[in-house]
């Protein structure tokens, strides 16, 4: 059940655009390219039915939380379900992710993250308290020879945004990316 609303959102083809709607949280806003290879030339759905200021405010606030890049592996990994769609990883649990976050913070000492825009949060129709929400952050990360900076799209199944978000799915595409030496 876990994967049908995300596969769903995550794998639209040009047939399947009439559903889910598409919130865009700024007229003006360029809407986020699908992260998923076979979605990647599709326009996101027409709008649908808006998503309230409260709950656009739960997702911001989580994801500012979520890309704290002052949080142990642990506290990273504590964010996500008990099982979840991993990047290209697959379905993995708990003790994976923290792993892969230790793994990255050691080769990444320095990071910063920051949510530049929410591009649109489509509601789960079948939950109140779930929402799949495309984003995109600038960053930076370092280690003692190189510095990267840029941006990256990403799409992301949360849950529970009432009590503890958990994320579900999450999905990543670099869109820019600029390397340099460490000073």
């Amino acid at each position: 059940m876990r994967c049908a609303f995300f596969c769903l959102l995550m794998s639209l083809s040009a047939a399947a655009h009439a559903w889910p709607p598409h919130q865009a949280l700024s007229p003006a806003a360029p809407s986020v390219r699908p992260v998923n290879d076979m979605a990647l030339e599709a326009e996101p759905p027409a709008a649908g039915a808006p998503v309230s200021p409260e709950m656009e405010k739960k997702v911001r606030m989580f994801l500012d939380r979520f890309v704290d890049p002052d949080k142990t592996p642990a506290e990273q990994a504590a964010l996500f379900a008990e099982e979840a769609e991993y990047y290209e990883q697959g379905v993995v649990g708990k003790n994976a992710i923290r792993r892969d976050v230790e793994r990255y913070v050691k080769h990444w000492p320095h990071r910063n993250y920051q949510v530049s825009e929410i591009s649109y949060i489509n509601p789960d129709p079948m939950s109140k308290d779930r929402v799949f929400v495309a984003y995109t952050i600038d960053f930076e990360v370092a280690n003692r020879t190189r510095t990267i900076r840029g941006k990256a799209n990403y799409g992301a199944v949360i849950n529970n945004l009432s009590d503890e978000p958990k994320v579900e799915a999450i999905k990543e595409r670099v869109t820019r990316r600029k390397s340099g030496t460490s000073e």
